[in-house]
C-alpha cells in the first residue's frame, strides 16, 4: 500500500512469511506500507486503513483481529505508526470505514 496504488502479490489463501510466527503466517495478511521518498504518508495511511477495513469485512472479522507484525514478533512494525503513537488512530480509521 502506498499513497497511490493498493497492490495484491500473495493471494489470500497462500501461506506468505511474513510475521516471524507460525500463526500470523498461516492466518494472517500481511500488508506493507510503503512510503517512497516525496510521498505521502497520510494518504498512505489511510489507503491502508481503507484496505484492512474491507478485509475484515470480507473475511467477517472484528477490529480485535487487527494484528500488527509486533503483536507477532515483538518487531518495531508498522514503524512509524508505532513510533508516532498512532495506533489507536490507526483503529478509529479502520473503524470508520467498516
Amino acid at each position: 500500500v502506498d499513497d497511490k496504488e493498493i497492490y495484491h502479490h500473495i493471494p489470500d489463501n497462500e501461506v506468505a512469511y511474513h510475521t516471524a510466527n507460525e500463526i500470523g503466517n498461516l492466518y494472517g495478511i500481511g500488508i506493507e506500507l510503503c512510503v517512497n521518498n516525496g510521498g505521502n504518508f497520510e494518504k498512505t495511511f489511510n489507503n491502508a486503513a481503507k484496505l484492512v477495513a474491507y478485509l475484515l469485512k470480507e473475511y467477517n472479522l472484528t477490529i480485535y483481529d487487527l494484528k500488527t507484525h509486533h503483536d507477532f514478533s515483538g518487531k518495531d512494525c508498522p514503524h512509524s505508526i508505532l513510533k508516532n503513537n498512532r495506533m489507536d488512530e490507526f483503529i478509529e480509521k479502520v473503524e470508520k470505514y467498516m
